[in-house]
């Protein structure tokens, strides 16, 4: 399984807007999601939700691309009939991985042996920044996926940490002194803590 902070293995796959090597897409942040099954209940409404907010993760430059276990016929038929059935346009690709050759690379499986609905969020040089694991059962919260992007982008880019609950816009926290007179100096100068100083992005 890649940890974070390791770097994310490269792969290629067809998807249902073209072949997508991961190294080419090096420069950019990517989000990568996994799914147990196409024509997948719960998979469906991730689809669905995650295209009506496709446009949080542009606005960050974020790449979003999904692979689900199946032949690439078999995926094509399913976005054809969410968007078929749902109206809207499915305007991130869905890859094919009918021998689980990537999802086994990033160690996408339960211990049941199933595809779990896991994340990978990589950086532009290729670091894996955030990784989660759903069990099949439960679907993914969009909404929080797109905070949590921006909270990494935002750390990454101002060298600050995202408190809990952080949202863009808030402030976000100092990393915590390294010595007793940077300590000292924070309490005088009237931060929250010695530990604990925010700052505004």
């Amino acid at each position: 399984m890649v940890l974070v902070g390791e770097q994310a293995p490269d792969f290629e796959v067809q998807t249902t807007r073209g072949r997508i090597r991961l190294s080419e897409l090096r420069g950019r942040w990517v989000l990568l999601l996994t799914h147990p099954s196409s024509f997948n209940p719960v998979c469906t409404t991730e689809m669905i939700a995650l295209s009506q907010r496709i446009d949080d993760f542009r606005k960050s430059g974020v790449e979003v691309f999904s692979i689900c276990p199946e032949s690439l016929m078999s995926v094509i038929s399913w976005v054809r009939d969410v968007e078929e059935k749902y109206g809207l346009k499915i305007m991130f690709p869905v890859a094919a991985d009918p021998d689980k050759r990537t999802v086994s690379l990033y160690g996408a499986a339960d211990a049941r042996g199933s595809v779990a609905r896991s994340v990978f969020l990589i950086d532009p040089e290729g670091v894996l920044r955030f990784t989660a694991q759903y069990p099949v059962e439960t679907g993914r919260n969009v909404k929080e996926l797109a905070r949590v992007t921006r909270a990494v982008q935002t750390s990454v880019k101002s060298g600050l940490l995202a408190p809990a609950n952080w949202e863009p816009g808030e402030p976000m926290i100092i990393p915590p002194p390294s010595t007793v007179e940077e300590a000292d100096k924070r309490v005088r100068d009237g931060a929250e803590r010695w530990y604990i100083q925010r700052k505004q992005v």
